[in-house]
């Protein structure tokens, strides 16, 4: 996985497309809007003690958002290399928090979108990962105001909206 400095401005992706129950909706992220969290690489440079709360906003966030999907997914370069029987099991690995196949986002203060890998909640647990203060705080509120169910507000008002056919 990339490794991004956390906070610096996120720009993987030219796009961002939010996959809906009915729908996608695709749109072009603010680089200096969008900031990265988590892209840790294979070097955990903040750890600690971690917020329980966090972990289960982490957690509430992975099944509620299915953004930048890819077909395959990421293991952890800090645990090291995967035993095959564990890569054959990838999916439901992914479901349980400890490969990753996508994104998650998480709106702040000031109009700022925070960007993190799917991987987080396995860098949080498993690693002791300490994000900023501000993306802590933003994902707690995210999560206990109920907005992380609704991914659309995620969206720019101008983003291309696409019903599954």
């Amino acid at each position: 996985m990339t490794h991004i400095e956390d906070l610096a401005p996120y720009g993987c992706f030219e796009k961002t497309v939010l996959y809906l129950p009915d729908r996608y909706i695709s749109f072009r992220h603010d680089p200096a809007r969008t900031l990265a969290v988590g892209w840790l690489g294979d070097d955990c440079p903040h750890s600690g003690p971690v917020d329980g709360g966090l972990l289960d906003a982490v957690r509430e966030l992975m099944r509620h958002q299915s953004i930048a999907l890819t077909r395959g997914f990421h293991t952890c370069e800090i645990c090291g290399p995967v035993a095959w029987a564990d890569m054959q099991e990838g999916e439901a690995k992914v479901l349980a928090g400890e490969f990753g196949n996508g994104e998650l986002r998480v709106p702040g203060e000031g109009g700022v979108v925070y960007a993190a890998p799917v991987m987080l909640w396995h860098y949080l647990s498993a690693h002791g990962y300490r994000p900023p203060s501000a993306f802590t705080a933003a994902a707690k509120e995210f999560v206990s105001s109920g907005r992380h169910r609704d991914m659309a507000l995620l969206a720019p008002p101008d983003a291309v909206v696409q019903l599954h056919g």
